[in-house]
């Protein structure tokens, strides 16, 4: 996204009718699966329930069904990797791949997502990341 990917896939989006065909179909199939998925006879409180016709009514990563942009690259790829049949997401992935970035991850990167590993423990780096999780850590063993 910082690398100005979401200009140039609204750019492409704009132009290409199979990409905007897709992109609705991805937001409505978001938006059929939360509905199946939200018990609407659960109270969960006055907040919530004022915007949950909101959020029923919207597609991934809350976008409008019939959004004409793009966001949220990283819930594309993973509506890519997890459903299939995002172009945007596969784009990405087709676009990481391209400047050398293993998108299939790597023997240590499932430490991340493993929760038997502790973070500290975990094979995977943290000095690469936007938000510190190092720092975080040391924090959180100075307050105990």
């Amino acid at each position: 996204e910082k690398s100005g990917a979401i200009d140039e896939y609204n750019e492409r989006l704009a132009q290409d009718e199979d990409w905007q065909t897709q992109l609705s179909q991805a937001n409505s199939v978001h938006c059929d699966l939360r509905k199946r998925l939200v018990n609407r006879s659960i109270d969960v409180g006055e907040t919530v329930s004022s915007y949950l016709p909101v959020a029923l009514e919207r597609g991934l990563a809350s976008m409008r069904l019939n959004s004409s942009d793009v966001k949220c690259l990283h819930a594309q790829v993973a509506d890519q990797l997890t459903r299939g049949s995002n172009p945007i997401g596969q784009q990405v992935l087709d676009d990481l791949e391209a400047v050398g970035v293993n998108a299939a991850g790597t023997d240590t990167c499932c430490d991340h997502c493993n929760l038997k590993i502790p973070l500290e423990k975990s094979r995977w780096s943290t000095k690469h990341c936007r938000e510190d999780l190092k720092q975080r850590f040391r924090s959180k063993k100075k307050k105990k």
